[in-house]
């Protein structure tokens, strides 16, 4: 279970983007909420990392093949930090352009681009190496 904590930080948000472009079209409460969601669940997942590290532990995450090379993501100390705080900030963010961006009208976009940066920031924090 613990394996699959790192690829989710990093695939949740962007599955979450596409969800949330979807949900906006429709309800742009739904969209909100959604867009919330998310963080708060990348939020959580990143708290229970950084438990994890804090135990000793460090978690690996690595999917040999993928595109020749494969993928890998690590998480112990900083890495688990710099998560912790992307997540919080992606919330905060999340709850504060609801307010922010009331009178525009393209705010599914930005959620759609703003979860995917996200995803995107987290991998950067969690890749094990160049390729990833």
């Amino acid at each position: 279970m613990k394996q699959l904590l790192l690829p989710l930080l990093v695939f949740l948000p962007m599955g979450g983007a596409i969800l949330s472009y979807v949900a906006g079209r429709r309800s742009e409460r739904a969209r909100d909420a959604l867009v919330a969601l998310v963080c708060a669940v990348c939020l959580a997942m990143a708290g229970w990392g950084l438990l994890c590290t804090r135990r000793g532990e460090t978690l690996h995450f690595a999917w040999e093949g993928f595109c020749g090379l494969g993928l890998h993501f690590s998480m112990e100390g900083f890495r688990a930090i710099y998560s912790l705080i992307a997540c919080f900030m992606w919330l905060c963010t999340s709850l504060f352009s609801r307010e922010y961006f009331l009178h525009h009208h393209s705010r599914s976009r930005y959620h759609l681009f703003s979860l995917l940066t996200m995803g995107a920031t987290i991998g950067v924090f969690l890749a094990e190496d160049f390729y990833t």
